[in-house]
């Protein structure tokens, strides 16, 4: 399973240690947000960099086949016929949940933790656009 994955910029701010050059970014310059796009073959996605805090990770793949839990956990999930990435964002932020992730079109993922055996894989493997605005990417089959 891969999906789109955001975190949040405050728990960085209040002193969490930090292990990756994508969050030391975000730290260092939290409200700004660069446009990306994604090649695919039947159109072109753009890629929510983020907002409300949050910021563009990248497509990760799902761990259910490892650990039998989601690379985002200790959270919920919710499914919409209208999707977007803001909609997503805005549900986890009101749940003050430092991570959100978007799969399979319609599901949004909210939650304190990542998932360490969830790994990093190429955009275009999050090749889905969202069921709310297909423009958006939001992520893949089992990802």
């Amino acid at each position: 399973m891969q999906m789109i994955m955001l975190r949040s910029s405050i728990q960085t701010a209040i002193g969490t240690l930090v292990r990756t050059t994508v969050l030391f970014v975000a730290l260092l310059h939290p409200i700004v947000a660069v446009a990306q796009s994604i090649p695919d073959p039947r159109s072109t996605l753009a890629v929510g960099t983020g907002s409300l805090g949050y910021v563009y990770l990248g497509c990760y793949n799902e761990t259910l086949d490892i650990t039998n839990d989601r690379a985002i956990y200790g959270g919920n999930v919710t499914k919409s016929t209208d999707m977007t990435v803001e909609k997503c964002l805005g549900t986890c932020k009101g749940r003050d949940y430092n991570y959100a992730g978007l799969e399979y079109t319609s599901e949004c993922w909210c939650g304190p933790y990542l998932s360490d055996l969830s790994q990093r894989l190429e955009d275009t493997r999050c090749d889905l656009g969202c069921a709310g605005n297909n423009s958006e990417a939001c992520g893949g089959a089992l990802r």
